[in-house]
């Protein structure tokens, strides 16, 4: 039984040698690239430069009413939202966002 457990044991560690080779093509056209803002609604941007990753940004906006889609730069901290205008407001966003992230602020609007 000792000589069982032991190469068993051993080949757990070392392996039997053989490597397996499996392969799975998915052809291209089966799969759906992901795209920030397919419909092209208005955006804006907010620094954040406390939030740590784009899932923990993602996970915040889902919830937001009126965002439509969420991206972070993980580089710049920078969240940009889709947005529908209509119900997006923009000051009880900042006023909640920053009770969590104090430093989160408007990104300067490109020129």
């Amino acid at each position: 039984m000792r000589t069982l457990i032991t190469a068993l044991f051993t080949l757990t560690l070392v392996g039997c040698g053989t490597e397996s080779k499996t392969t799975v093509n998915i052809p291209a056209e089966t799969t759906t690239p992901v795209v920030f803002n397919a419909a092209g609604a208005p955006t804006v941007e907010i620094e954040i430069p406390s939030m740590d990753c784009k899932m923990c940004a993602g996970a915040y906006f889902a919830d937001i009413e009126g965002v439509e889609d969420c991206q972070f730069d993980e580089a710049t901290k920078v969240a940009t939202l889709a947005i529908d205008e209509e119900s997006f407001d923009t000051d009880e966003v900042m006023t909640k966002l920053q009770a969590e992230y104090a430093d989160a602020k408007l990104a300067a609007a490109a020129e």
